[in-house]
């Protein structure tokens, strides 16, 4: 009985979404648009914080970072001379109290050898704009994340280009 209700709230959903004409995200499953539909139906979003705060994801920046580091199985201090940074500035950008520009979190992309995908996630995390590959300097640095490029390569690759270096 209860799968049957959802099945057909996840039809009645679809549908709604589909007269208001709002696109989504292909890889979003049916979760997600019953997520959305739940917002919108929400008088306060308090309501729909309270309720739904299980299926938030926390993607902050140092949360982000942290995790990419980690699983690298990089200490502190091997992070920050990987990628070229004082060992101050890394713990400033893993308690979030310091902010890197999208130059400097392609950089640090670059030199952990992050694929395309995590690279979006910290550029997003950091509330910076993913990588675009309708931008011409953008899709140099795509071009040079995909084939494993280090940051010299990347930076003579911008410069042929006539492109800011990183």
């Amino acid at each position: 009985m209860e799968k049957d209700k959802n099945k057909k709230l996840r039809r009645v959903v679809r549908k709604k979404v589909e007269d208001e004409t709002v696109l989504f995200n292909p890889k979003d499953n049916d979760d997600t648009q019953l997520l959305l539909h739940n917002l919108k139906s929400k008088a306060y979003y308090e309501d729909f914080a309270k309720e739904c705060k299980d299926q938030m994801l926390d993607e902050s920046f140092k949360l982000v970072l942290s995790d990419i580091i980690f699983k690298r199985g990089y200490e502190v201090q091997e992070f920050a001379d990987e990628v070229g940074i004082s060992k101050a500035y890394a713990y400033q950008l893993l308690n979030g109290s310091r902010r890197p520009t999208r130059d400097k979190l392609v950089m640090i992309a670059i030199r952990l050898e992050l694929s395309l995908k995590e690279t979006n996630r910290l550029l997003v995390a950091a509330e910076k704009k993913e990588l675009y590959v309708k931008n011409k300097r953008d899709s140099v640095i795509i071009y040079a994340i995909s084939h494993g490029f280090i940051l010299e390569e990347l930076n003579e690759l911008l410069r042929e280009e006539d492109l800011l270096e990183i």
